[in-house]
């Protein structure tokens, strides 16, 4: 035998192997006495292998971890696709379930819509409502989703704060015209709510 036909393993390779074979075994519950017994190590080794193991693992960068789920995924895929193609419906549910990962992984899928609860239309309403609260009069183009109705009632509270008010701000006796003050009273939403 010649040193041609020897395979040297260096030492950190053989090192990284064990600190791999130290984390699995942690991670599946081992102690790091049995760790020790697994590896060949002393308990005090074993603990050293698996903190060391962990930061390498911490260290690993986005790049790398998306390169490896990736790889994961093939594997995955290339034991299962024959059985999927033969009709094996829980390889085929598999080879689905990494297609869906690695679509996530990778944003591949169309954007999903989400609705926030409040519409233009009940967001203008809500926030002219806030605004009147405060004395003020509100844009018009806040109320340009509200019914007929209510965009009338608008441009009368305008009407009255440009007869009497400042920026839009009643004061003093200003002529409010009928309804404008009842209203407001009754619906508890308007400037006079809190009267």
């Amino acid at each position: 035998m010649t040193m041609s036909d020897v395979t040297v393993v260096p030492d950190d390779e053989t090192l990284f192997e064990r600190r791999a074979r130290a984390l699995t075994l942690r991670n599946a519950g081992a102690t790091y006495r049995q760790i020790a017994d697994k590896t060949g190590v002393s308990p005090g080794s074993a603990r050293k292998d698996v903190e060391a193991a962990l930061r390498e693992v911490m260290a690993e960068t986005a790049e790398n971890m998306i390169a490896r789920q990736r790889s994961i995924l093939f594997d995955i895929q290339r034991a299962n696709y024959a059985a999927a193609a033969s009709g094996d419906v829980d390889a085929a549910r598999l080879i689905i379930a990494t297609l869906e990962r690695e679509a996530r992984l990778f944003g591949l899928d169309a954007p999903t819509r989400v609705n926030v609860g409040v519409s233009d239309v009940e967001f203008a309403e809500r926030t002219a409502s806030l605004i009147e609260s405060l004395g003020l009069q509100p844009p018009k183009e806040l109320v340009r989703g509200f019914s007929p109705a209510d965009v009338m009632d608008v441009d009368v509270i305008a009407d009255a704060a440009d007869d009497g008010g400042l920026d839009g701000v009643p004061c003093g006796d200003t002529d409010e015209p009928d309804g404008v003050e009842a209203r407001s009273a009754e619906s508890g939403d308007g400037p006079w709510s809190n009267i």
